[in-house]
């Protein structure tokens, strides 16, 4: 299951309907199968859904924006996700 962590800006706080459009990006992530090994940071702040963490693929990364985008009440996408270094 993805491990996903909420983690907040010092300097802002999100509202009680981030935390609530929060939750269903959360949701929407965990429910994608290419999506169950990645470890992925989610945190919701004024409507603009930040997502960072590892992801297996380049494809990940746009599924990941896109089920972010298509989130009710989500305004803006910050997508900081990244493949692991290659050695």
């Amino acid at each position: 299951m993805a491990a996903l962590a909420l983690a907040l800006c010092a300097c802002s706080t999100p509202t009680p309907e981030d935390g609530k459009i929060r939750d269903d990006l959360v949701a929407r992530i965990r429910s994608h199968p290419a999506l169950l090994g990645d470890h992925l940071n989610v945190r919701v702040i004024d409507h603009v859904a930040y997502v960072g963490g590892e992801i297996s693929t380049m494809h990940e990364y746009f599924m990941v924006s896109d089920i972010a985008q298509k989130t009710p009440g989500v305004t803006k996408v910050v997508n900081d996700t990244h493949e692991p270094p290659q050695y």
